[in-house]
């Protein structure tokens, strides 16, 4: 109970944070050290008295961890879909929820195909191979995405999405079939407290995976759109030419003619306040595309770095981790030699 508690309070701090802005709130803040003090009462409480439905030595081996971090990643990429692209659209093309929806729509027409041919392949070849198939696919994506300028509107997706979309499909399929994979030969399909230890460990990364993830980006878009805001408001100097030039083309665009001498004269009034308004927008604009193509090279990274997971454990660390939950399990272990020797 003390555990989930605290799981509960991390989360939603997380899902908050962005808009409370951190640690300069006093909620994220309680919430935040609640959860750690939780945590700390969950591991002493369950140290003392081992919790009969949970087997966490079962999760030493080393398959399971590289397979969690793989999962991990995988919904930290599903951000280039859910969060990435609706903010382009929405913030520099002024898309509205149907029309950005009308754009990701098209990543699932080659879904439909690409999951039965992900799974017609995982019967004849190596999970692995599948699940490494569909990370460079969805990384090919995200890079085609990288090209990002201010010009590209929903139909400049069109070949990414398509692509992305077969990614993640192939990606899923050789995912949960090498979960599936693992629980067979590590056993645990044996007994229900193997089974119950195994889905939920999976389901509690899979849901902080998308919530870290999703903090992470946010906290990142923000901060780069402040820098790049920041070094093009540098280079905007007032009475040179250049942005003389660049104020008075955006004016003429988007102002209409006078209809007569009032009308004039208040325009002119306006004139000066209306020019910054556009060069603030203009700055703000920029700033979000550049912060945003910026992150489209996170997901990408983590497609490339899932590529070499199965290199990252080592022997010595399978040791290590051995070690390490012997010793978390040593409180039940010497309560069985006492009931043994009773």
């Amino acid at each position: 109970m003390y555990f989930s508690l605290a799981l509960s309070l991390a989360y939603g701090a997380l899902d908050q944070g962005e808009r409370l802005n951190w640690l300069e709130s006093g909620v994220i803040v309680a919430m935040l050290v609640t959860s750690a003090f939780l945590i700390v009462a969950a591991i002493i409480r369950r140290w003392v008295s081992p919790n009969p439905l949970v087997n966490i030595p079962f999760l030493k081996y080393r398959n399971t961890l590289i397979l969690v971090t793989t999962l991990f990643s995988f919904r930290f990429v599903l951000l280039a879909i859910a969060l990435l692209i609706p903010a382009f659209l929405g913030a520099v093309q002024g898309y509205r929820p149907l029309e950005t929806g009308s754009v990701l729509v098209w990543g699932v027409v080659p879904q439909l195909f690409a999951g039965f041919i992900a799974a017609w392949l995982m019967r004849r070849t190596d999970s692995r191979l599948i699940l490494a198939a569909g990370f460079a696919i969805v990384a090919v994506a995200c890079l085609m995405n990288t090209q990002l300028t201010s010009a590209w509107a929903g139909q400049n997706f069109f070949t990414a999405q398509l692509v992305i979309g077969a990614g993640l499909s192939v990606t899923f399929v050789g995912l949960v079939g090498s979960f599936v994979q693992q629980a067979a030969n590590s056993g645990a399909l044996s007994t229900p407290i193997n089974v119950l230890t195994y889905s939920a460990f999976i389901h509690t990364v899979r849901i902080f995976g998308g919530e870290l993830g999703t903090a992470f980006m946010q906290r990142f878009i923000t901060l780069r759109e402040q820098f790049h805001s920041n070094l093009i408001g540098l280079h905007v100097e007032v009475g040179n030419w250049l942005t003389d030039e660049r104020l008075r083309f955006l004016t003429g665009g988007v102002s209409t003619n006078s209809a007569g001498m009032d009308e004039a004269q208040s325009r002119s009034a306006n004139e000066d306040s209306f020019r910054f308004a556009i060069t603030g927008a203009s700055e703000l604009i920029q700033g979000r595309l550049l912060s945003i193509d910026s992150a489209l090279y996170l997901p990408s990274s983590g497609e490339i770095t899932n590529l070499t997971n199965p290199l990252c454990f080592s022997r010595v660390i399978d040791t290590c981790l051995t070690a390490s939950f012997a010793l978390s399990d040593f409180p039940r272990t010497l309560r069985r030699q006492r009931l043994q020797r009773v």
